[in-house]
C-alpha cells in the first residue's frame, strides 16, 4: 500500500512526503530492499513514534510480549545511510518522558544521532474514546499540566523561537537542536477555520478528525 500511494503522489510533485511509524519492521525492509524504493519515489522523511531514547521503555509499550526493542540509534543509523530525514516523535507519558529532565535528555540524544525534527507531545484522551479502556489508561498516563507548562516556560525563556506551525505548535532551537511542542489533539474549533490535517478513509471518507463521524468533507 505505501508503494502503491507514493506511486500516486508522485504525480502531484509534493516537495516533502512523510511516513509515521513505530519502526519496528525497518530492518527487514531495509533488507528487502523497500526502503531505498520508497527513497526513490520521494519519500523524504521517516517520523519515527516513541516513548523514550530507553530501548526498554519502549518495549514496554510497544513490544509488551517480546523480550527486547530495536536500537533507536541503529534504526535512525538505518534510515540516514538510506537518505531519509529522521524525525522522533515523542509520545509524553507519566514514568518516561515526563519532565523537563528527561525532554533535555531526549533533545541530546537527538543532537548526537543528528536527527533531523524532534517532537514532543503528551499524550491526551478525547470525551468521546471509542474505547473506554484506552481513554482510561491514556488518562492514567497523561502528564500533568504543570509539569508541561514548566517545560514550555523553559524552552520559551531559554532557547530561540524559530517558527510557529499551522496548528499553533511552537518550535525552538536550542543549542542547534529543533524541538517541536505540541499536542495530540487535533479540533481546535476555537482557534482556526484551517483543518490540521486531511484523513483519507479506507470508506472513500475524507476527514479533518479521526474520532469524529461528523467531521466529514467528502
Amino acid at each position: 500500500l505505501i508503494t502503491d500511494y507514493l506511486t500516486e503522489l508522485r504525480r502531484y510533485e509534493f516537495p516533502l512526503v512523510d511516513l509515521q511509524t513505530n519502526g519496528l519492521r525497518l530492518e527487514e525492509l531495509a533488507r528487502a530492499g523497500l526502503l531505498q524504493h520508497w527513497y526513490e519515489k520521494r519519500l523524504t522523511t521517516v517520523a519515527l513514534s516513541i516513548v523514550s531514547e530507553d530501548a526498554e521503555e519502549n518495549r514496554q509499550i510497544y513490544t509488551p510480549h517480546k523480550d527486547d526493542y530495536p536500537d533507536l540509534a541503529s534504526q535512525i543509523e538505518i534510515l540516514h545511510n538510506v537518505g531519509f530525514s529522521v524525525r522522533l516523535t515523542v509520545m509524553m507519558t507519566k514514568g518516561r518522558i515526563d519532565s523537563l529532565e528527561r525532554v533535555l535528555d531526549m533533545v541530546e540524544f537527538s543532537r548526537e544521532n543528528s536527527v533531523e525534527q524532534l517532537t514532543v507531545r503528551p499524550i491526551y484522551a478525547e470525551n468521546n474514546s471509542i474505547d473506554p479502556k484506552v481513554g482510561e489508561w491514556t488518562r492514567a498516563n497523561t502528564v500533568e499540566g504543570d509539569r508541561l507548562r514548566g517545560i514550555s516556560d523553559y524552552f520559551e525563556n531559554e532557547a530561540t523561537h524559530i517558527l510557529t506551525l499551522q496548528h499553533g505548535a511552537p518550535v525552538y532551537d536550542y543549542k542547534g537542536q529543533n524541538i517541536c511542542l505540541t499536542d495530540c489533539l487535533t479540533v481546535h474549533p476555537e482557534e482556526t477555520e484551517e483543518a490540521r490535517q486531511l484523513i483519507f478513509f479506507p470508506d472513500g471518507h475524507l476527514r479533518y478528525a479521526w474520532q469524529y463521524e461528523g467531521a466529514t468533507i467528502i
